[in-house]
């Protein structure tokens, strides 16, 4: 079973372009697995950081 989350992030808080549909993505939050099998499902409970995966640089900015 795969599961779609949601983001009502609209802009990457790298370069601070668009996030666009199907673009890859980097995100940092916390939350539980609600289930693990061949694929993880996660329950989110806040969503701290979103950028492209490009670029991602391994410094998540959370202020």
């Amino acid at each position: 079973m795969t599961e779609d989350a949601l983001l009502c992030v609209r802009t990457c808080d790298k370069c601070g372009k668009p996030i666009r549909k199907n673009q890859k993505v980097f995100a940092v939050s916390d939350g539980k697995i609600v289930h693990s099998n061949e694929l993880i499902g996660l329950n989110y409970e806040q969503i701290y950081f979103v950028c492209h995966k490009g670029c991602w640089d391994g410094v998540a900015e959370i202020g």
